[in-house]
């Protein structure tokens, strides 16, 4: 099943991987590397197993056991880095490592055992029920349900916050960013899938057909393909595709790692005051046209701006601070004040209405909420300022 294609492909993972973990790369991308290499390590010894081949290396025999408990957390601190601003591992991440160091104690003992003491350990997996085999304190079964599920977990954690990032403005993303959340958004829905097949089929594995659990496999090898030619296609991405800057970058000396901080530092805060008088332009313009119209909500706004009604607020938020309801009351209100400058003697409710406002008792509550004052006192001093007041 698939034997020379496992061997192919974990011998190109693994490449892959490696030259992630020593080239001068972010640090998430490092994980990523450790991730494919676990990953080649546990096809390498499945195809041994596929193909008999074990039998002749039997000291390879569950080498690749513990390693399936690391795929999930170096796959998930890759997310993090790259998704999380300011991510770093601290001593409470050692944790993940705990089921790893536990099935390592387990199967200590089997580790010692002769080469041909593993050959007929080997055998007798291989002619027994496989589900039911025991190798160590419990079942196959049941750590290959604990190893699954771990990765699922990691995995869908991985999904929610690749997906956050993905339901984001796609069009203001760079190309290669932009290529890495396509990937990423593949690649982790594929390893969701892949472990929600294989936990499932182990957990319930009466309710599938006899083998079933080879489907898992079989996936588990397409993810791992999917991996291998994505850096083969773009073996430059990982050089200039953070998602988030100033993740990863510690991989120079301490001294150029400051002076790169300091650079990502100007150079982000340079990006996000562009972005955000972009921004501020563009609702302002909006605002401008249509702030008479009183049903402009949200929905409208983000329609005219060119996004979901979920990009503008998270938009909005994260550059001015302010709701975009918030910017639309804040214009209405200033724009209020001029007209009322300029022509003191026009009603307030006039004024509320053709500013949007529904209710003028409303209107006057916002006013003076914004100006400390309600709208008829500061009509009343513009007043007895008298013609020099139209000027201001």
């Amino acid at each position: 099943m698939f034997h020379l294609q496992y061997a192919l492909f974990s011998g190109l993972l693994f490449f892959l991987g490696f030259s992630l973990i020593i080239r001068d790369v972010p640090r998430a991308f490092k994980f990523l590397g450790a991730n494919f290499v676990f990953t080649a390590y546990v096809l390498f010894t499945t195809y041994l197993i596929y193909s008999g081949l074990m039998a002749k290396f039997p000291y390879f025999f569950k080498t690749g056991s513990p390693l399936m408990y690391l795929i999930g957390p170096a796959y998930y601190f890759f997310i993090l880095y790259i998704s999380q601003r300011g991510f770093k591992i601290r001593w409470i991440h050692l944790l993940h490592l705990l089921p790893f160091i536990l099935h390592l104690m387990e199967l200590a003992p089997f580790f010692i055992l002769s080469s041909s003491e593993k050959a007929a350990v080997f055998l007798a997996y291989r002619n027994a029920e496989l589900l039911n085999y025991s190798w160590g304190m419990i079942p196959y079964r049941f750590h290959s349900v604990i190893k699954a599920g771990l990765v699922f977990t990691y995995a869908f954690a991985g999904f929610i916050r690749i997906r956050t990032l993905f339901a984001g403005d796609m069009q203001a993303v760079s190309s290669p960013k932009r290529i890495v959340l396509l990937f990423l958004m593949l690649d982790v829905s594929l390893k969701v899938l892949t472990f929600g097949v294989i936990f499932l089929s182990y957990l319930f594995v009466k309710l599938f057909p006899e083998n079933f659990y080879y489907v898992g496999d079989v996936l588990f090898f397409v993810d791992a393909v999917v991996c291998a030619f994505f850096l083969l296609l773009y073996p430059d991405i990982p050089e200039k595709s953070l998602l988030i800057p100033g993740n990863g970058d510690d991989v120079k000396q301490e001294s150029n790692e400051t002076a790169q901080e300091v650079d990502n530092t100007q150079s982000y805060v340079q990006e996000q005051e562009k972005e955000s008088l972009e921004f501020k332009e563009g609702i302002n313009r909006v605002f401008e046209d249509y702030f008479s119209d009183a049903g402009l909500n949200n929905s409208m706004i983000a329609k005219l701006m060119y996004m979901s009604e979920r990009q503008l607020y998270r938009k909005a938020q994260r550059l001015t601070g302010h709701s975009p309801s918030e910017l639309l009351l804040y214009f209405r209100i200033e724009k209020a004040a001029v007209f009322i400058k300029s022509d003191p003697e026009r009603s307030i409710g006039d004024i509320s209405k053709a500013i949007g406002f529904k209710s003028p008792s409303y209107f006057t509550r916002c006013f003076q909420r914004f100006f400390g004052l309600k709208p008829s006192e500061f009509q009343k001093s513009c007043k007895s300022e008298g013609p020099a007041a139209k000027n201001k």
